[in-house]
């Protein structure tokens, strides 16, 4: 598999280091140096498509473009010139890694025109086009709304690989280092975007639980899936090649005389600490209780089954923090009235873009008259108010106030915020969480085309592999 470079020349990690086991069916290198493409390229990318294949229509204005989904029948097979992309897209910690090389091997066996990259953006998958490619190999743990335009107005391939969440979260923890909250937000981004891609599009997917990357009959499922014969033989070969101690000590041969900053392939994506023990339900050996059920909770309904109406993810208590940056406390109160400010914030996660019910849990801890409360979601890197409500609180007994609002972006996370409001009576109230409800799809060109999908339409997409 080979690779091509925009800009200076990067040597390969077999130049500084020699010969790297795991490549021996040819090694593609990831594109270091990349231009920026904006909307005009993906217009003319997605112009060309249309030209021949349904399930995309399009418009020009002088704004820009506005693309949006229809629903025929699937789209006629690939003309034989045009590249195949294959897109692996794996929650972080779910044998993605493992996935992205086992397809560069199958698509480097049979033609040389093959080429491999990391790509998370519409902009970047841009970057590696060219009438010499036959095969392009993504790799992605998330994906942006540009990205999600490229892969039907190309017909992709798309591979997925899940995980459970919270051993999601705790292998990032254990391998890398990092925090607790750190890790739910890359799993969040991760799950938001698998979600959206497995809901939308046809897709082969593999649960990390099954232990899919033990097994050759995955190799040859993945060959069959993107059309391309190999044998039993082949099959054995790429399973022996990756097998999960061998590669543990292939990286370690390769990086243990390299200089301090260099920690990555970037042919392969193995990296130093990439391996872990590859056990599952260690989150229970790490998370706290509180953290366990705050992750299950917020994460695993939409990263462990399909995204569908009805669906109720929960962010509890322990995923917010007071106005000064505190951790708040489970049953911890605050106080309302006095005067306005904000109180508590969070989680500051990613969510699926669709139409959401958002339900503000709380209960009063005293009796008196009617306390109240300033309620909203905002759309993370200051992109604007999703909704607000003022929340009215009586009596006792717990209460759930909330508003609907829509999310069109994968790539911007969502804070829901209380506020103390001057009016109303003073008094102390527990905050129990945040509950959202997923009402619908919608399809959106960065807000300038908003489409309420109904799950009637989303049927009519190719049917799901395996």
């Amino acid at each position: 598999m080979r690779s091509r470079h925009i800009g200076s020349h990067r040597r390969s990690a077999a130049e500084d280091f020699g010969h790297r086991p795991w490549a021996d069916h040819g090694a593609g290198r990831m594109f270091m140096h990349r231009p920026a493409f904006g909307q005009a390229a993906i217009q003319m990318l997605v112009i060309a498509h249309c030209s021949r294949r349904t399930g995309l229509s399009y418009s020009i204005t002088k704004e820009g473009y506005s693309l949006t989904y229809t629903y025929p029948n699937p789209p006629p097979a690939k003309e034989a010139s045009d590249a195949m992309i294959v897109s692996t897209l794996g929650l972080y910690s779910s044998g993605s890694t493992w996935l992205f090389n086992v397809v560069r091997c199958i698509c480097a066996k049979h033609s040389d025109k093959s080429f491999s990259v990391y790509a998370d953006s519409g902009g970047d998958v841009m970057s590696c086009f060219g009438d010499e490619i036959e095969y392009l190999v993504i790799k992605s743990h998330h994906l942006d709304n540009d990205f999600l335009k490229i892969i039907r107005a190309t017909s992709a391939k798309l591979i997925i690989t899940v995980r459970e969440a919270r051993d999601g979260v705790t292998s990032l923890m254990n391998r890398f280092g990092t925090s607790e909250r750190d890790a739910l937000s890359q799993i969040s981004l991760s799950a938001s975007a698998i979600a959206v891609a497995r809901n939308m599009f046809g897709h082969m997917i593999f649960v990390y639980e099954d232990r899919f990357m033990d097994n050759k009959d995955t190799i040859k499922k993945i060959a069959d899936y993107i059309e391309v014969e190999i044998s039993d033989d082949f099959a054995s070969e790429i399973l022996a090649q990756f097998d999960r101690e061998k590669v543990a000590s292939d990286i370690t041969a390769q990086f243990e005389h390299a200089s301090a900053d260099i920690t990555y392939d970037d042919a392969t994506h193995w990296h130093v600490g990439h391996i872990g023990d590859g056990k599952s339900s260690k989150w229970s050996e790490t998370l706290s209780d509180a953290a366990a059920a705050a992750i299950d909770e917020a994460i695993n309904p939409f990263c462990q089954a399909e995204l569908r109406p009805g669906l109720v993810i929960n962010w509890s208590s322990y995923l917010f923090r007071h106005s000064d940056g505190r951790n708040l406390e489970a049953g911890q109160v605050i106080t309302t009235g006095m005067n306005d400010h904000l109180l508590i914030y969070g989680p500051y996660l990613f969510l699926p873009p669709g139409r959401w019910r958002v339900d503000f849990r709380f209960r009063r801890t005293g009796v008196g008259g009617t306390s109240i409360l300033k309620i909203d979601a905002i759309l993370g890197y200051e992109s604007g108010l999703l909704g607000s409500s003022a929340a009215r609180l009586d009596g006792t007994d717990e209460q759930h106030c909330g508003f609907e609002f829509e999310h069109t972006h994968l790539s911007h996370p969502v804070e829901t915020r209380v506020h103390a409001m001057s009016y109303g009576s003073a008094s102390n109230v527990e905050f129990l969480g945040v509950r959202l409800t997923y009402l619908a799809l919608v399809a959106s060109n960065r807000g300038k085309a908003l489409q309420i999908v109904s799950a009637e339409c989303r049927e009519t997409f190719e049917p799901s592999v395996m």
